[in-house]
């Protein structure tokens, strides 16, 4: 990452002597450095990145169960009471 820092500062340098002489291939120099700086952020980035698995792959916590329905919260707190209780 530092070295798309340094290549971001020589871009704005060269593009500054670019500006203020008469030669236009200072503002080129800044125009690959700046183009290099980006190329290296996005390889930085992209080697940075965490892999992902396929869908394929992955696997729910509880395989094989199925969620109970929403309004079945009171039923199923009924059914532990009462089998907690021995009845």
């Amino acid at each position: 990452m530092p070295i798309a820092i340094v290549l971001v500062l020589i871009g704005i340098a060269t593009l500054v002597v670019g500006v203020f002489t008469d030669t236009i291939g200072w503002v080129y120099a800044s125009i690959a450095s700046t183009a290099v700086a980006g190329v290296v952020l996005f390889l930085v980035h992209r080697a940075n990145r965490r892999p992902t698995l396929p869908d394929s792959l992955h696997r729910p916590s509880d395989a094989g169960s199925t969620p109970a329905p929403a309004g079945d919260s009171t039923a199923r707190t009924r059914r532990s009471a009462s089998a907690s209780s021995g009845l």
